[in-house]
C-alpha cells in the first residue's frame, strides 16, 4: 500500500545519510524536502486508512523537515496540492 511503499523510501533516505554523508551535507535542503514529502505521503495514506495515532507522528516529522527546507517547504506543499487537484480529476500526474 501507499504507506508502506512511502515509508521505505523515508528507509532509503535514512540509509543514503548513514553511507554518504558528504553527499547529504552538500543537498541537504533536498534530503530535509524528501524526507517532509514522504512523511506528508505516509501520513495522508495513514489517516485514509483510518490510522489517526500513526498518521499524527508522520505529519509531525514532515512539519519538521518543513521547516528546515528553504522557504519553509512552501514550494513544495504547493506543488504537491497542484497535483492532488489534477489527480481529484481523474488525470495521472
Amino acid at each position: 500500500d501507499a504507506a508502506n511503499l512511502r515509508s521505505r523510501f523515508v528507509l532509503v533516505l535514512r540509509k543514503m545519510e548513514a553511507l554518504y554523508p558528504d553527499l547529504v551535507r552538500q543537498h541537504r535542503a533536498a534530503l530535509n524536502e524528501g524526507y517532509a514529502r514522504n512523511h506528508g505521503a505516509v501520513a495522508l495514506a495513514q489517516l485514509e486508512q483510518g490510522q489517526v495515532l500513526p498518521a499524527l507522528g508522520h505529519v509531525a516529522q514532515a512539519f519538521r523537515y518543513n521547516l528546515r527546507t528553504p522557504g519553509y517547504g512552501t514550494r513544495a506543499f504547493l506543488q504537491w496540492v497542484r497535483r492532488r487537484r489534477v489527480r481529484g480529476r481523474g488525470a495521472m500526474a
